[in-house]
């Protein structure tokens, strides 16, 4: 610089420029069902403030439909980046008994089914997707059904039970020509 008298004289500054934090976010799970939690872990800067307005490395979250998670991650240098991920949150199966008869004479037997699961646990203890019940007295069954995605849902199914008759016959002659 040069002075209104013609002195001149020069000065330098150093600017130190500082990498931004490579922020980064993990799950415990990318995929849940509803009802579900997954935990969220943050890395790479020193503080941390999520879209949740939570603080810290950790957070849970419990998420009804798909949804997208921010971090803003501070160094120490006060430089600030952000890191995303998406929790895809996948619907409960609609379960459904399909019985041949809901309602039955004692001794006869009835089949359960369910449809298009990837596993069924009844509460007989079997694990087909088509069972034959035979109940004495008016029962309720009961299935766990899981789909392809993991995600579990129950149903019931009330199967009525009628007593069979006792019939008598009498005659009043058991002696005939």
């Amino acid at each position: 610089g040069t002075d209104a008298n013609g002195c001149s004289n020069t000065a330098d500054v150093t600017i130190t420029v500082n990498d931004l934090p490579l922020v980064d976010i993990s799950a415990t799970d990318l995929e849940i069902c509803v009802g579900e939690s997954t935990d969220l872990y943050a890395s790479g800067a020193s503080t941390y403030v999520w879209s949740t307005t939570e603080t810290g490395l950790m957070i849970t979250v419990a998420p009804t439909t798909t949804t997208t998670y921010t971090v803003t991650g501070t160094d120490g240098n006060g430089c600030i980046n952000t890191a995303s991920i998406q929790i895809t949150v996948n619907p409960l199966p609609t379960v459904a008994i399909i019985p041949t008869a809901s309602q039955v004479c004692q001794g006869v037997s009835t089949d359960l089914e369910v449809m298009g699961m990837a596993s069924v646990e009844w509460s007989t203890s079997e694990i087909a997707a088509i069972i034959t019940v035979t109940p004495s007295v008016t029962t309720t069954y009961t299935v766990t059904a899981t789909d392809n995605n993991g995600c579990s849902n129950t149903a019931s199914i009330l199967i009525l039970v009628d007593e069979v008759p006792v019939m008598a016959i009498n005659a009043t002659d058991q002696d005939v020509c």
